[in-house]
């Protein structure tokens, strides 16, 4: 599905405001970045139906004529990017808490000099894939279910109860 010949560029940042932040310096892609991305592919799956989205997109980055191609990987570039930056390691559940996540973390090398446009999509693509695996398999493992107990039931014993008949006689 990738060909290497219509990504050849290198990755850049696409965004005016973190130009002028950044500079012509490459954007670093360290273990934090990754991560990021990570749980941006997990969220994406998991709660979006953007997925769709994604494999257009990349399909469109293949395209034969050279504008549409350019225009598509700038979009993609700038998707990458604001995941790569924003912080969301909790992801959050369907009853709206807080959990941490347990699926398979995106694990690769640090690109101080920069990274081309394939080998950063071939790593997202993969990782998704390997998500989705994941997630079937977690779906197949039935959870274990504890055999249900009665309750036991104490008999219920009435205690007698003084009645008073006039509170000035009471002594306490």
């Amino acid at each position: 599905m990738l060909d290497p010949r219509f990504l050849s560029s290198k990755f850049t940042i696409v965004d005016s405001k973190l130009k002028a932040r950044y500079g012509t310096q490459p954007f670093v892609f360290g273990d934090k970045q990754w991560s990021n991305i990570s749980a941006w592919i997990e969220n994406d799956l998991k709660f979006s139906d953007r997925v769709l989205e994604t494999d257009v997109l990349v399909a469109r980055m293949m395209h034969a004529d050279c504008d549409i191609r350019a225009k598509n990987q700038r979009i993609w570039m700038g998707i990458v990017l604001c995941a790569a930056r924003s912080d969301q390691m909790v992801v959050f559940s369907h009853k709206g808490e807080f959990e941490q996540s347990k699926s398979p973390k995106l694990r690769a090398r640090t690109y101080k000099q920069g990274i081309s446009l394939y080998d950063l999509t071939k790593i997202i693509l993969d990782h998704r894939e390997e998500l989705v695996r994941w997630s079937q398999a977690k779906a197949q493992i039935a959870p274990v279910v504890a055999p249900v107990v009665a309750p036991v039931v104490a008999p219920v014993v009435e205690a007698p109860v003084e009645v008073l008949d006039d509170w000035e006689d009471f002594d306490a």
